[in-house]
């Protein structure tokens, strides 16, 4: 078990915002990846962009700057 961080630029997050993307992390993975779905039966989702919006001090998809990196950091799960 352990933590991966994820960076994302404030311009690509209001994508994955606008296109209804989630982080989805699939068990014993090492990265976590944005989708609009789970790709494996087991996959969960570990954050929203509005969770990586909080997670930076923001309210709203419109608040950081288009270049600004925001990060969020997921625990990395190993499967039973």
């Amino acid at each position: 078990m352990g933590t991966a961080t994820v960076r994302i630029t404030g311009e690509r997050l209001r994508a994955m915002a606008d296109n209804g993307m989630n982080l989805y992390l699939t068990p014993g993975a090492s990265a976590p990846y944005w989708a609009s779905s789970r790709q494996f039966a087991y996959d969960e989702c570990v954050a929203t962009p509005w969770d990586v919006l909080r997670a930076n001090g923001y309210e709203d998809v419109d608040d950081p700057d288009g270049d600004e990196i925001l990060e969020i950091e997921v625990e990395v799960i190993d499967p039973l």
